[in-house]
């Protein structure tokens, strides 16, 4: 990535309204995306096409460690496994409160507006002001709001949130040009409690680990390369690290001023 002048960016993106010197603007060369839920999918298939890997589509209720291994209750049925990874998410707080252990995953939610646009073209993924934009086909706009301010559930919710996310993208532009063609959405994604990943084993869980982050799709191939070789190998693994979830209740000791003499 780079870090761009007011006016290099509006070489790029003249049509942006960039008001004011803003505090930092960066440009990534290189953007992509996929279905996520497809690609996790296909992943899985592979998988289990190799012989090597088992799949079930049950709801764990609950986990029960015990002194060899732990038992993994479905709304099925149970099964007793050598070690459990924790990597849903949202999902893993019930789990955890069975455990003993405080929440570690916020529900965040988020707005997806897909609107008619017939301005100037935008040629990039546009992060302004609490919302990201971007073009889907020759006139379209993509409008993602992950600062979501309705936080409700109700089934005007969509509407609402689409409302503002087009308010949002017009104050960014300097010719808004928008359809009547609206397209909304709105759900949620797991975010750890302070943002960064949450790697590692339980703790006082000797055989449960949890693989949870908010970019999951983007990192979780080299997450789970490096927590496996942990499990198997029985040894840390450097680059997880700073990433472990007793980061959240740090020994007694650690919260202790020092005493002066």
């Amino acid at each position: 990535m780079e870090y761009l002048s007011r006016n290099d960016a509006l070489s790029l993106e003249p049509n942006l309204n960039i008001v004011g010197p803003p505090e930092v603007i960066v440009r990534v060369p290189e953007e992509g995306w996929l279905d996520s839920v497809r690609f996790t999918k296909r992943m899985i298939d592979a998988a289990v096409a190799t012989g090597l890997a088992h799949s079930i589509f049950e709801r764990c209720t609950k986990i029960e460690p015990l002194n060899q291994g732990v038992v993994v209750w479905t709304n099925r049925t149970c099964y007793l496994v050598d070690a459990v990874v924790l990597a849903s998410g949202i999902g893993i707080n019930s789990l955890l409160e069975d455990l003993e252990c405080a929440p570690l995953v916020h529900e965040s939610p988020e707005s997806l507006t897909q609107i008619q646009y017939f301005g100037p073209p935008i040629q990039h993924v546009v992060f302004a002001n609490h919302v990201h934009f971007r073009t889907n086909g020759p006139s379209s706009l993509i409008i993602g709001n992950a600062d979501d301010p309705t936080g409700a559930r109700d089934s005007g919710a969509e509407v609402k949130a689409a409302g503002q996310n087009i308010s949002l993208v017009a104050g960014e532009l300097k010719e808004p040009s928008f359809g009547k063609s609206i397209t909304a959405r709105r759900g949620t994604r797991p975010v750890p409690k302070d943002g960064y990943p949450i790697v590692g084993r339980l703790s006082g869980q000797e055989q449960i680990f949890i693989a949870v982050k908010h970019a999951g799709v983007t990192i979780a191939p080299y997450v789970a390369l490096l927590l496996t070789r942990e499990i198997v190998r029985e040894a840390s693994c450097e680059p997880l690290g700073a990433f472990r979830p007793e980061r959240f209740n740090p020994p007694p000791d650690q919260n202790r001023m020092s005493s002066i003499h």
